[in-house]
């Protein structure tokens, strides 16, 4: 249904739970692992993103590529996995959790996805309307951002970059505190703090879950930093991240615990995951237990525009290289990327819409068209003329509202598929509307709780109590009343 170019695009980030095929998604880029390395983190993700499968976001031209590095139990079954997504310019940890305001827009970014909210006191109101929930508790002096799914996520306003104190995961309002899911696992986040010089410092250190798996951070720096350099410098310049099992090995959360190198045994009895990271001027190296090192190079010193990366297999040869405009109305963005052939980019805006030309190793041509305001996509051609293309037509939240195909010039009205939302992004209604004379338009429903229920049960107030399928058969649905399964 897409170009080429965006075959991965339909991926959807559960945060802002577009659940339906109707969105084109936010891609984590999981499937293609290249392993990251180790700096303070300053950036974000956009709430919107459209990243194809080279790795180059279509609508901004920022260079994306992440990598799962440390898995200590089941990933998604309680285990703990640790990784990092680079976006544009740095690296974002999997497990970062941050809060950011400017005026009264606040965002909540957890790993390499965000959802924005507007403050009007006392009240956050999402600009997505996906049905989470922002609280601030100024006596706590903690915010309580809950998804649709009911997975609450607590920050502390006390672990936020301001004037002289500096946190690994950089953010003006807080840092992730706990994660508690709907199933009863509760990951608890435990931050290191060092003064020296007039600086502060914050780091995490260690984090749990109540089913006893951890993954443990390592720095330059292990323990007490002496001057502002040092606080701001090495104590900050992490060097090792490890898994462990603590029903077999229990690795404490406590500075005075932890050896005068800063960092548990990585093996004890069992081969426990661990990775390392270095650097030398414009390179950056990644090395398991196994002695599997991955290679980074960036085009100058300060390692903020990466141009290539050799995974293990060949450590000493780039084989994935990507260009930038050095020049122009589009400089920084992503002219190329040179892996099993090359992928070439172009930009172009006029009237507030941007076209990106993307361009295979096979000479097939994909265009994306996007809103620059808004950041989101809103056509992909598949040829130059357009007569074989996809449009997307979102609501005001930027929720998809209506996928319309087209795949000739006949003036025939194209079929679409149509989607109505609740207040809180839940689709109650779906119309598939075929071509004229085709066949009839096929329509089916889906009732939700009232948003008084999502007050006290918000683990299952966004579960459908029925769906009508296009026959108007009726499925009716209950849940488990403590997970909201």
């Amino acid at each position: 249904m897409i170009g080429q170019g965006l075959r991965a695009v339909a991926k959807l980030t559960e945060i802002l739970r577009m659940r339906s095929r109707a969105c084109l998604a936010l891609l984590i880029l999981a499937l293609f692992a290249e392993p990251a390395t180790a700096q303070v983190q300053t950036v974000t993700a956009p709430v919107f993103a459209s990243v194809d499968a080279q790795g180059v976001d279509a609508v901004t031209g920022a260079y994306w590529s992440s990598a799962g590095e440390v898995a200590i139990g089941r990933p998604g079954e309680g285990g703990l996995v640790h990784g990092r997504t680079w976006i544009n310019s740095g690296w974002r940890d999997w497990l970062a959790g941050t809060i950011s305001s400017s005026g009264t827009k606040y965002s909540v970014s957890i790993g390499a996805r965000t959802e924005t909210f507007t403050y009007s006191s006392p009240n956050f109101t999402s600009y997505q309307a996906v049905g989470s929930t922002l609280i601030f508790n100024s006596g706590a002096n903690k915010y309580t951002y809950t998804t649709a799914d009911g997975t609450v996520f607590v920050f502390n306003k006390a672990l936020a970059t301001t004037g002289s104190t500096t946190n690994f995961w950089a953010s003006n309002e807080g840092s992730i505190e706990t994660i508690t899911q709907p199933t009863g696992e509760i990951t608890t986040y435990i931050y290191w703090t060092a003064s020296a010089g007039g600086q502060t410092a914050i780091r995490p250190q260690s984090i749990t879950n109540n089913l006893g798996y951890q993954i443990f951070f390592t720095y330059a720096i292990a323990k007490t930093p002496t001057t502002a350099a040092e606080v701001t410098g090495g104590y900050l310049t992490r060097t090792q991240a490890a898994g462990y099992n603590r029903g077999f090995f229990f690795c404490k959360d406590n500075m005075a615990d932890v050896n005068a190198t800063g960092t548990c045994a990585t093996s004890t009895g069992g081969k426990w995951p661990y990775v390392t990271y270095t650097n030398s001027g414009a390179f950056e190296y990644v090395t398991d237990r196994l002695s599997n090192k991955t290679t980074y190079s960036f085009y100058t010193s300060g390692r903020t525009q990466m141009q290539g990366w050799a995974p293990p297999s060949s450590p000493t040869a780039i084989l994935k290289t990507i260009a930038y405009f050095t020049s122009g109305a589009h400089t920084g963005k992503v002219s190329g990327v040179t892996s099993n052939g090359a992928w070439n980019y172009t930009y172009s805006d006029a009237g507030g819409v941007r076209t990106t030309s993307m361009t295979s190793p096979a000479s097939t041509l994909t265009l994306i068209k996007s809103d620059i305001a808004s950041g989101w996509a809103t056509e992909v051609w598949g040829d130059a003329s357009g007569n074989h293309k996809t449009v997307y037509h979102r609501d005001g939240y930027g929720r998809v509202d209506r996928i319309t195909t087209a795949d000739d010039n006949t003036g025939v009205v194209d079929p679409y598929v149509e989607y109505t939302f609740d207040g809180r992004g839940n689709i109650t209604q779906t119309r598939a509307v075929a071509k004229p004379g085709t066949r009839p338009t096929i329509t089916t429903y889906a009732s939700y709780d009232s948003d008084s229920t999502c007050l006290t049960d918000p683990k299952k107030c966004n579960q459908p109590l029925t769906t009508t399928d296009a026959l108007g058969g009726v499925t009716t649905y209950s849940y488990d009343p403590t997970q909201g399964h």
